[in-house]
């Protein structure tokens, strides 16, 4: 039951990567928090995605890119010098993507962490 939930809720967030939708033609993407970086990965920008969270090591292709911190001590500095044009961040990082919004960055937080809240965040 779980495995099919989560491919509807694959095949909802698929139809939300259309040219309208906020992560379209982002090519410099930093993902903070685990869903965040599996949502983006799971929408096929995982190519775009250049840094993460310290913590976030799943899908293990983000191994290999710069950890920028947490939601405790972020690396402003590594951040800002890494000139994303989207940061993608679970809602931990929410006075984060305050900050980076007062620096022109734009930011998408994402709140779902269980199957009760994937439709409303959806």
């Amino acid at each position: 039951m779980k495995k099919h939930f989560f491919l509807f809720f694959l095949s909802c967030l698929s139809s939300l990567a259309s040219p309208a939708s906020p992560a379209a033609g982002y090519e410099r993407i930093i993902t903070l928090g685990a869903p965040a970086a599996e949502l983006v990965y799971a929408l096929g920008l995982g190519e775009a995605v250049l840094a993460r969270g310290d913590l976030d090591l799943w899908p293990p292709a983000l191994r290999a890119l710069p950890g920028v911190g947490g939601a405790s001590n972020p690396n402003m500095e590594l951040i800002l010098q890494l000139r994303p044009d989207l940061l993608v961040a679970d809602r931990n990082f929410s006075l984060l993507a305050a900050r980076l919004e007062s620096y022109g960055i734009p930011t998408l937080l994402f709140g779902a962490y269980n199957t009760h809240e994937v439709i409303p965040a959806v």
